[in-house]
């Protein structure tokens, strides 16, 4: 593996992981994951604090930005029950949502 996929790697594991707490939010209707400088501009922090040298953290920065990625669901319908209450059922097919990166307010 070389340098630049092994810090696309990590870039993508720490962007998932702020997903995964809620640092960053996926807007399903846009297929985006919404980020702020001030967000980015942490996360680069964080890199830095690890040991990450300015040119390691242009590449990390030129990653993050450029992040994108697919995720597959399965497809559920809504039905309504006869007594009166709502189900889903799954299709059987999935639904792949492509996400990329967007950059929301500023400093």
């Amino acid at each position: 593996m070389t340098e630049l996929e092994e810090i696309k790697d990590i870039v993508s594991d720490e962007i998932q992981r702020q997903i995964s707490n809620g640092t960053f939010v996926k807007n399903y209707d846009e297929g985006t994951i919404e980020f702020t400088d001030e967000q980015l501009e942490e996360t680069l922090q964080e890199f830095a604090e690890n040991g990450w040298d300015s040119e390691e953290q242009k590449v990390i920065k030129e990653c993050f930005e450029s992040y994108e990625f697919e995720e597959e669901e399965p497809e559920f319908f809504e039905f309504k029950t006869e007594g009166g209450g709502v189900d889903w059922y799954e299709s059987g097919y999935t639904i792949n949502t492509r996400f990329e990166m967007k950059k929301v307010g500023s400093k």
